[in-house]
């Protein structure tokens, strides 16, 4: 009875783990190693520079991030509303609302279209504290950093981010796969 128990758990995790590394159309396919903490510091977060299109993963399996910025006039609290789009169908894969934490970080809370919830972190570094990693693109010296937490996965996934856009209205073309 007690190894059926233990098994059954087992199982129940590795399918959570799997489904978190593997979401299909999503740039979390390939899960990244690179981690900045606790090499870099956080640089206090420029919710001015998040507006527009960001690009997560390589250029065949990207995930394309829409975020709108947005200030409540009450409390002066800035906030995200982002929709995250496949770069190769240009089908939204989600959709969530983020807060800034702190002023170093934002907070989004994610949902999939089947319902399903994960939590997004939005980090800045220095630029010459991220040397390691060649491709990304600076603003004013930072670089922006997405960290994935899926719900009952004890992992996170990190990922350096490049700004295609300044404009929401960016257009989404769908990329072109041939066979050879």
């Amino acid at each position: 009875m007690f190894q059926k128990v233990v098994m059954s758990l087992l199982v129940g995790m590795f399918s959570i783990s799997a489904y978190a590394a593997n979401r299909q159309g999503g740039a979390y396919a390939q899960p990244s190693n690179w981690v900045p903490y606790p090499w870099a510091t956080e640089l206090r977060f420029n919710m001015n520079s998040m507006q527009g299109v960001w690009k997560v993963g390589n250029d065949t399996n990207a995930s394309l991030f829409y975020v709108r910025t947005s200030k409540d006039p009450g409390s002066q609290s800035n906030f995200l509303t982002i929709v995250e789009r496949s770069s190769i169908t240009c089908a939204t894969l989600s959709t969530g609302f983020g807060k800034e934490e702190n002023g170093t970080r934002v907070m989004a809370e994610m949902r999939d279209l089947r319902g399903k919830r994960y939590k997004m972190m939005l980090r800045q570094y220095s630029r010459s504290q991220v040397p390691t990693v060649t491709s990304l693109s600076a603003i004013r010296g930072k670089v922006t950093v997405l960290t994935i937490m899926f719900n009952g996965v004890n992992r996170t996934y990190n990922y350096p981010m490049s700004k295609l856009s300044d404009r929401v209205e960016f257009p989404c073309s769908p990329v072109k796969m041939f066979n050879n």
